[in-house]
């Protein structure tokens, strides 16, 4: 959406507001193994996932619309 939308959206709003609270979120849903893996017997669990994506979304949306003066 951040690609395609000339300025922030309600739903890129939400998405953003989203991002920022999961970073500070500490529970299960933050700490599950992300990554593949044989469901019932083992998972792999990248420590950097939580991080990686959602910065990169947020340097996307800050590039885009907010260094516009």
């Amino acid at each position: 959406m951040i690609t395609i939308a000339d300025r922030p959206t309600t739903v890129i709003q939400k998405g953003i507001t989203y991002l920022l609270d999961f970073l500070e979120k500490e529970d299960w849903t933050s700490d599950y193994p992300k990554g593949q893996g044989m469901g019932g017997a083992f998972y792999i669990h990248y420590h950097s996932y939580r991080h990686v994506f959602p910065l990169l979304a947020l340097a996307h949306y800050r590039r885009k619309f907010e260094s516009k003066d």
